[in-house]
């Protein structure tokens, strides 16, 4: 990914992630991680903040472009599809009720990622609460991604350097956690026994 975005920068980010948001399979994940690691390089040309701001912009556009398609064509296509009416009523009033975690943490699964915007216009999500929705899921996926790989990355040696401190504190307390569930489930064991014994 290291060409595309020494050679197109933040077009290639922008570009990636806004198709993957219309419902069209793209690295856009993987073109996200790959800027915030170079974001990282000390005199990058990428800078974390407004790779985070572009990606934001990208996901949410892509999203909303989704959503308008399903709106606007995606219902005469699945009314054509073998699936009863009731049914079909059934699975929108689920979404209704329930799509908004989906257009919220949907980003974060490849699959609901390229489609929440397409199957949110479909099933016909409220306009204003799937903006809200989308525009705080961008933010909420970029930021994580990129500021959880750049952040990473920066500190990379001091977090390794702190799990190898705290190695042999963490080695001790599983033993023990181990020995501690041994105990109990021989009492319980035991219990158990003493239990089903007959009275004589």
């Amino acid at each position: 990914m290291e060409p595309y975005l020494e050679r197109y920068g933040y077009w290639a980010v922008f570009a990636a992630v806004g198709i993957e948001g219309i419902g069209i399979p793209a690295p856009g994940q993987t073109l996200l991680e790959a800027g915030a690691l170079v974001a990282a390089v000390p005199n990058s040309r990428l800078n974390i903040v407004l790779l985070v701001f572009v990606t934001i912009l990208a996901t949410s556009l892509g999203q909303t472009i989704g959503y308008l398609i399903g709106r606007l064509g995606g219902r005469a296509v699945l009314n054509r599809m073998p699936i009863p009416a009731h049914s079909l009523e059934k699975i929108e009033r689920g979404f209704n009720r329930h799509g908004g975690w989906l257009v919220f943490f949907g980003r974060f699964v490849d699959g609901p990622r390229q489609l929440i915007g397409l199957f949110s216009g479909i099933l016909a999500m409220h306009w204003g609460r799937f903006m809200l929705l989308n525009l705080s899921g961008a933010v909420l996926w970029a930021s994580f991604w990129a500021l959880g790989v750049y952040y990473l990355d920066l500190h990379l040696d001091a977090i390794v350097t702190a799990l190898r401190h705290l190695n042999p504190w963490i080695a001790g307390l599983t033993a023990v956690g181990l020995i501690a569930l041994l105990v109990f489930a021989l009492i319980a064991v035991v219990r158990r026994r003493g239990q089903g014994k007959p009275d004589i």
